[in-house]
């Protein structure tokens, strides 16, 4: 209950404070923004095994694909009722559950579109799989009208995905107070849609609430690239830092390895460290994405992959970061 409630006073704080020059309740935000974080660090989330794999590393392939048969067979009765929609959607789920690749182009989004704007609200609230999910928040996104912001934006706060229907739509004033004070949750998952749009208001407001899911949340690659491509934020260092440090302590390495190019940007030896063992790292493991052309732009050194270990290896603990030109120089 505890936690609610900080919750809930620290997105009003929030809003009050992006429409407001007052020092004094900038002050208290501060405060209840620290609070709050360290409350949600030590809840266990829901949403911690929904993180995204970046594009920026190697993901591993394979798995089962769509059942085609399995589909055809699902029919939608005319002018259905709601529980035959309903039925329709489990159907549709079922059929997919051993699925492990998932496109906007499979046929599951062409099926859900079939039950028509006028059912649109049962696509809404209907609850499905993380994955499942995609499909029909990808139908809701073909079917919303401008007369249909409303209901979206009544279950945005409790279906988060739905933040691709109103960035489609362009909804992002019209959600403002629901994405800025969902953020300041600090949820650990929030889509990178979410993130970017709030980081596209530019609010001074809502800085100190995108350090702290770029240090707390997921999506840490995505949520730095959001927060320096669509915001006056200056002097990251601090938070980029703290990122790192956790980003080396998730759960899953692949966080590590996405943000690994980022912090090495920062002089993080041990970021220069994770990207040269991802050299001839087989492609279905967590490793760095190109990792020579980062070693390239941060580095002098020029040679073959061997090479390049044995040099690492010989002035690790000799190597500083020459801020004004970018680079790891060796200290003589």
């Amino acid at each position: 209950m505890k936690k609610y409630l900080m919750i809930i006073i620290s997105a009003a704080l929030v809003i009050t404070a992006c429409s407001s020059d007052n020092g004094d309740v900038k002050k208290e935000l501060t405060e209840i923004k620290k609070i709050l974080v360290e409350i949600n660090q030590k809840l266990p989330s829901k949403e911690a095994d929904n993180e995204l794999i970046r594009p920026s590393i190697t993901t591993p392939l394979g798995g089962k694909k769509l059942d085609l048969n399995a589909l055809d067979k699902i029919k939608l009765p005319e002018n259905p009722s709601k529980n035959q929609i309903l039925k329709y959607f489990r159907e549709i789920a079922q059929a997919t559950q051993n699925q492990r690749s998932f496109s906007e182009s499979d046929p599951q989004v062409y099926m859900l579109m079939e039950v028509g704007h006028e059912n649109l609200e049962y696509l809404v609230s209907y609850n499905a799989d993380h994955m499942v999910d995609m499909y029909f928040t990808a139908a809701i996104k073909e079917l919303a009208q401008e007369e249909d912001k409303e209901l979206i934006l009544s279950y945005l706060p409790r279906k988060r995905d739905l933040v691709k229907v109103v960035v489609g739509k362009r909804w992002e004033e019209d959600a403002k107070q629901i994405l800025i004070s969902e953020l300041t949750e600090l949820p650990q998952y929030l889509p990178t849609e979410w993130v970017s749009a709030v980081a596209s208001f530019d609010e001074p407001c809502t800085y100190d609430s995108l350090k702290n899911y770029l240090i707390y949340g997921s999506n840490r690659t995505w949520t730095y690239k959001a927060i320096k491509n669509g915001t006056s934020i200056t002097g990251l260092k601090e938070a980029v830092d703290e990122a790192w440090k956790n980003a080396k302590k998730d759960h899953s390495e692949w966080d590590k390895f996405s943000f690994a190019p980022i912090a090495v940007s920062y002089g993080h030896v041990d970021a220069l460290e994770v990207i040269i063992s991802s050299l001839d790292s087989p492609s279905n493991t967590p490793s760095v994405y190109q990792p020579r052309q980062h070693i390239f732009q941060y580095t002098e050194f020029r040679g073959s992959n061997d090479k390049i270990r044995k040099w690492f290896k010989q002035n690790k603990s000799k190597l500083v970061f020459d801020e004004e030109n970018e680079k790891f120089i060796i200290k003589q």
